[in-house]
């Protein structure tokens, strides 16, 4: 919740400026932890001014695919000539998170599509290899966290006819 939507803090004169001296005034701190965006970290690649704008900028999808269960926003028509990203984060059906999948258009860095959804991640496995079918030139990029690496072992498990791209850090 936003802070002014708790009643005793909204009705609260100084409650908010406390909490801006508590977080030193740090813009994107503030903006976290009292305002509910997602902004900026202190290591984060873009400045808190430019994640708000992209965040401005949603426009609806051209169409949307149902993936067992999970929608797949689709915003440029897709180009069987072109090479896409599939940045994957893997999520626990269990937590608050969901599993997500971004795909981005390798040569404009432009989003084009989006899934999200919560569910276990063995259901999370084969949508991924879905939404690859769907995207078929592409190079997967996944978290390589205990869940997403749960994604890795699926995709690179022998018994899977399908050979996928996929990318590793040294």
């Amino acid at each position: 919740l936003k802070w002014n939507m708790i009643k005793e803090f909204a009705d609260d004169p100084t409650w908010y400026k406390t909490q801006c001296e508590i977080l030193n005034n740090v813009e994107w701190r503030i903006a976290q932890e009292l305002n509910c965006e997602f902004i900026q970290g202190g290591n984060s690649f873009f400045d808190a001014a430019t994640i708000r704008g992209l965040q401005a900028s949603e426009k609806p999808p051209l169409r949307e695919v149902n993936v067992d269960g999970g929608v797949l926003h689709i915003w440029e028509n897709i180009d069987d000539n072109k090479f896409y990203l599939l940045g994957i984060d893997t999520a626990s059906a269990y937590g608050t998170d969901k599993s997500t999948i971004e795909i981005v258009d390798f040569e404009t860095c432009k989003q084009v599509g989006e899934l999200r959804i919560k569910c276990r991640v063995d259901e999370f496995c084969p949508i991924v290899e879905k939404v690859a079918q769907i995207y078929p030139n592409n190079i997967i990029i996944f978290e390589a966290n205990s869940f997403g690496n749960q994604l890795g072992e699926y995709l690179t498990n022998k018994s899977i006819t399908k050979s996928y791209n996929i990318y590793k850090s040294k």
